[in-house]
């Protein structure tokens, strides 16, 4: 492997630097997606009437906050350890609020534009709902997204960190791959067996 990577032109160090990136984001990724599939479970259950899972595969996921979540992160993140002053008032998580606001308006904007492109579904509209655009988005939803957020940044991120650390560089690449191959085969059978996606009773944004 070494020899392979000289050949190469990488280093060992350079190498391992690079998968353990790659590992942590994607640990990002698939933790944002889960959070993303418990809230939409806890809320259309307890609010609603009743989930259905709304993404393309089978798994306890949810991509398009898997996305959200890792742009979130790998932008944001290294703010939360700043100490930002307006005057003495310390603004760090106001900032990043209001960065992680506009991230996931963004993100949730596309993803629906994107779905109906691509299937023709509409899973969300916010027609009617107070400050929304197009129906895509709504001050409502994306104020509850960025408290998601916010959670995520100074809660589950230092817990996943401090994780990793205790685990070991061994441990940590073992779950990698274990649960790259699950959601691995997940996508793949996705692919070739479609799962239907529940459209809600309303028609797609214009």
């Amino acid at each position: 492997m070494v020899t392979w990577l000289a050949t190469q032109g990488v280093s060992l160090y350079q190498y391992t630097w690079h998968m353990r990136t790659l590992q942590r984001c994607f640990y990002y990724l698939i933790l944002s997606a889960v959070v993303g599939y418990v809230y939409e479970f806890l809320l259309l259950e307890i609010v609603y009437d009743g989930f259905t899972n709304r993404g393309p595969t089978r798994g306890p996921y949810l991509w398009v906050y898997g996305v959200g979540g890792l742009v979130i992160i790998l932008l944001l993140g290294p703010l939360r350890k700043r100490k930002l002053h307006i005057g003495k008032v310390p603004v760090t998580g106001v900032v990043i609020g209001a960065a992680i606001y506009a991230i996931t308006s963004v993100v949730e904007y596309f993803a629906s534009w994107l779905m109906q492109q691509l299937t023709g579904v509409c899973t969300w509209n916010y027609t009617g709902k107070w400050l929304n655009l197009h129906g895509r988005i709504c001050f409502e939803d994306t104020f509850r997204f960025t408290l998601l957020g916010l959670f995520g940044i100074y809660i589950i991120v230092p817990l996943l960190d401090r994780f990793l650390a205790k685990a070991g560089p061994r441990v940590s690449t073992i779950i990698f791959w274990v649960l790259f191959g699950l959601v691995a085969i997940d996508c793949v059978t996705a692919a070739i067996w479609p799962m239907e996606v529940e459209a809600n009773p309303w028609t797609c944004p214009e």
